[in-house]
């Protein structure tokens, strides 16, 4: 994200003191991908992440959270062209101040040791969680992933796309793009699945995994007219324009379908 870029959120976003420090960091990220039509956004979530500078791991339990809280909605089952939807709303938050005084009013009646025991099993839950999730993102991000492929991704690239520019391997892994490709291949190797079946689960936990997305990646962009320059509104994309993180965002949530596309 350059320094050009901004986002336009509501006051409310600053006055809701539900929100934690790193939901409204999400929750302005969402604002920023808005235009001035729709407030129905569809960024993936290592977009988002790339915003916040958040774990992608931790975006779905923030969004989900905004949600409860009635700050958007969410919709859709994720993948290559079926991104997480995202209807961005603004609470009532006089209404949900009004709600929540007369919810500590009618617990104050329950006598002091009964919400103090309730307070300490609450704090000592959320310490437990907390402490879980912290340790399993530092076991996944201490594991030994596989290293990045860079030859089988350029030979996965060469059969789904001989039509496009195709890079030198010598040169490859001189540049910036060697860096692209292994920050998008450790994305594809921690990122779980967000919505659906396989909700919960990595996206690949093996190399012979992560080569199989990746082949279905490249599949999915040979089908689009715009990146392959097939439409004469764009001169065709290459290997290091796909694997740059703003651009694999956009072909994720679906930016370069063909019209009327299904």
């Amino acid at each position: 994200m350059n320094g050009n870029e901004f986002s336009v959120v509501p006051l409310e976003v600053i006055q809701d003191k539900r929100l934690t420090l790193e939901q409204v960091r999400v929750l302005v990220a969402l604002f920023s991908f808005r235009n001035k039509t729709t407030n129905t956004v569809w960024p993936s979530r290592a977009a988002i992440a790339e915003r916040t500078c958040v774990h992608p791991s931790n975006i779905s339990e923030a969004t989900t959270a905004l949600a409860k809280l009635g700050w958007l909605t969410k919709e859709g089952l994720g993948g290559f062209s079926k991104s997480t939807r995202y209807t961005l709303t603004t609470p009532d938050l006089e209404l949900k101040t009004i709600a929540e005084s007369a919810t500590v009013a009618e617990s104050a009646t329950r006598g002091i040791a009964d919400s103090a025991t309730r307070a300490i099993a609450e704090s000592a839950t959320r310490t437990e969680q907390s402490i879980e999730q912290s340790n399993e993102q530092s076991n996944l991000s201490s594991a030994s992933l596989p290293p990045c492929p860079h030859e089988s991704l350029i030979d996965l690239y060469a059969k789904n796309l001989a039509a496009l520019p195709q890079p030198r391997k010598s040169l490859w892994r001189s540049g910036k793009n060697e860096a692209a490709m292994r920050a998008r291949w450790r994305w594809v190797m921690t990122e779980c699945y967000e919505t659906g079946e396989r909700a919960g689960t990595r996206m690949a936990t093996t190399a012979a995994e992560g080569l199989a997305w990746f082949d279905r990646y490249f599949t999915y962009v040979s089908k689009s007219d715009f990146l392959t320059g097939r439409n004469d509104k764009f001169s065709a994309c290459d290997l290091g324009w796909l694997v740059k993180a703003d651009n694999f965002a956009k072909v994720l949530s679906g930016n370069y379908e063909n019209k009327g596309a299904a």
